[in-house]
């Protein structure tokens, strides 16, 4: 999950502020490997940084995705920025009949795609509970209610984008939140907010992952795997398990 990510914030990255090495592997690589260290370097320094860090971004976060579904439904026909094969690079009218006509089964994608598209989402949605084993309370009233608000809000994402643009543009463009919004400081806001999405996904990521493996080790379900159930004196946290799922 966390090479998805990091892969997601250097694309992004590079396509709105160096466009020129669009496509570039080693640049890509260079960008997606900083931020993997930087997150990183905050799962090392506890979950009390995180949670402090996340606050901040989770803002600009919902703001750039409520920016880009009030764009998709109430705005009109908008030329796309980015144009790519198909032969209309726009951003329609929402409308039912646009919704229900994508629905329409013109070809299968392979399981590679399919699993590249879907496992992001999958991991995303379970930082929470991945998380919650830190709590007094393992699965609170909290825990639920932001699994279940992530799933409106994919469901929300899906039915806006499907109504507002053709399956060749959404196959083939990834710049369509930041496209249709409103002048440069919505395009700048909706980009703020996707690359902070993918921050904070992999750090949730990193942090979920290292202690899911610090739960493994302490329940014993492997052998040989006991130093990763190492916990710091302050804040029990799995600096070890960090270092391994890095």
């Amino acid at each position: 999950g966390v090479a998805f990510y990091c892969t997601g914030f250097s694309e992004e990255f590079i396509a709105t502020w160096l466009p020129d090495h669009v496509g570039s592997y080693w640049i890509t690589v260079l960008v997606g490997s900083t931020i993997n260290l930087v997150s990183f370097i905050v799962a090392l320094a506890g979950a009390r940084w995180f949670t402090k860090i996340n606050v901040i971004l989770f803002f600009f976060q919902f703001l750039a995705i409520m920016i880009a579904l009030i764009a998709c439904f109430f705005r009109g026909e908008v030329p796309l920025e980015t144009q790519t094969i198909c032969e209309d690079d726009i951003k329609s009218p929402w409308t039912w009949d646009g919704f229900t006509a994508i629905w329409i089964v013109t070809g299968y994608e392979g399981f590679q795609t399919t699993f590249g598209v879907l496992f992001p989402a999958a991991t995303g949605i379970m930082e929470g509970a991945n998380l919650s084993g830190d709590l007094k309370n393992p699965i609170p009233v909290g825990t639920l209610a932001a699994v279940f608000t992530s799933i409106i809000v994919y469901f929300l994402l899906i039915v806006s984008f499907a109504g507002s643009f053709d399956s060749c543009v959404l196959r083939h463009n990834t710049t369509i939140m930041q496209d249709v919004s409103w002048g440069h400081w919505g395009t700048y806001l909706v980009v703020m907010g996707i690359i902070i999405s993918a921050t904070s996904s992999a750090l949730g990521s990193l942090f979920g992952g290292s202690r899911v493996l610090q739960a493994i080790a302490r329940d014993r379900l492997f052998p040989y795997t006991k130093l990763l159930g190492y916990g710091s004196s302050i804040g029990d946290e799995p600096r070890v398990a960090v270092v391994i799922t890095w």
